[in-house]
């Protein structure tokens, strides 16, 4: 669970920021501002309709980073990612717990931490929020999968240097909650406590750039993600309307997520792995050298090119250019800090 001290701090450094910045600045702060926001480009997305300097959202995003370097204060920043693995093993996922894909993706992130902390001590505390528990039920996961997946990918964090203990760090829905309150309840307490309609998902599909891009997306995946879900004997067309109902859903439990975020973080910088067009959320790459979305490790395979560089790809598209699987879990579901599964072009 996130720190109670550290989210008291960033409370307190709250006054300070809304109170204005002093109109002089020294030198030395603005030069790791600038250092945070030059290492933060190098992980951004950049969709075709990036927003992220028009809409002004760069200028509140500097001078957030700015109120926490005055303050002395780590910069925290809050991602939901990391649900689950996409159930599609033939086109899409190697298995059900987190894998090479994962490994890659977080030590992507250890490294922007790395380099903040070069010139900045206090660094950043980038806190992965796990939305596999609203999700999941959406999708007709068991809770079990969804607890197996966590225990997974919370013992790869551990196995970061231990200098990224501090700042890379997960918690889930549930972990906000008592733990005999039960995942069902805890469920229908948050979308009773964050009433979002389905007119209200209809209407944000139809008015809101973003959430229709979020929305299409989920619909392109679930197409995949759905093959055992859904009758292979219905028209192509009844497919389609069961896929979209499925996303809507989907994109409800977004909505009530981004508010629950809102609430609980209020203060901390959001990230989304969605490529959004960086009015509001910004979205983060979760793969060195991509500045586009490429995909999410719990939807893709993690696959080696023989020039050392890694990429999402589906796992059909992998097997179908001859990569080889290598790699492999023991009886705990855990692999060597290398060895973890992936594909590898040969």
């Amino acid at each position: 669970m996130f720190p109670i001290s550290f989210n008291d701090k960033v409370n307190k450094l709250t006054s300070l920021i809304n109170a204005g910045i002093p109109s002089y600045i020294p030198s030395v702060w603005l030069s790791i501002v600038q250092h945070v926001m030059s290492c933060f480009e190098k992980i951004r997305l950049r969709p075709q309709n990036d927003k992220w300097l028009i809409s002004g959202n760069s200028e509140k995003f500097r001078r957030k980073v700015l109120g926490y370097v005055v303050g002395g204060a780590p910069i925290p920043f809050v991602l939901p990612a990391f649900p689950m693995k996409s159930k599609n093993r033939i086109k899409k996922t190697i298995g059900p717990l987190p894998d090479m894909a994962e490994w890659i993706s977080l030590k992507h992130l250890a490294n922007f931490c790395r380099e903040i902390r070069k010139i900045y001590a206090p660094g950043v505390k980038i806190l992965i929020f796990g939305d596999g528990r609203l999700y999941g039920k959406i999708l007709k996961y068991d809770d079990s999968e969804i607890t197996e997946y966590e225990r997974v990918f919370k013992d790869m964090l551990s196995r970061l240097p231990e200098e990224i203990h501090d700042q890379l760090l997960y918690a889930g829905i549930d972990d906000y909650f008592e733990r005999d309150m039960g995942y069902d309840k805890i469920r229908s307490y948050v979308y009773s406590l964050y009433d979002v309609t389905m007119e209200e998902v209809d209407n944000a599909i139809r008015t809101n750039e973003n959430i229709n891009n979020v929305y299409k997306g989920f619909a392109r995946y679930l197409d995949e993600d759905l093959e055992g879900d859904i009758p292979k004997d219905i028209s192509r067309t009844k497919r389609k309307q069961i896929t979209k109902d499925f996303a809507r859903k989907l994109l409800r439990g977004n909505m009530v997520y981004s508010l629950v975020i809102k609430d609980i973080f209020p203060h901390h910088l959001r990230l989304s792995i969605h490529p959004h067009n960086n009015e509001d959320k910004v979205g983060v790459s979760l793969l060195e050298n991509q500045r586009f979305s490429a995909g999410t490790p719990w939807h893709r395979v993690a696959a080696k090119k023989k020039d050392g560089h890694w990429y999402f790809m589906r796992r059909i598209d992998a097997e179908a250019m001859n990569y080889k699987l290598k790699g492999q879990f023991n009886g705990e579901g855990t692999a060597n800090r290398e060895n973890w599964p992936h594909y590898v072009e040969e």
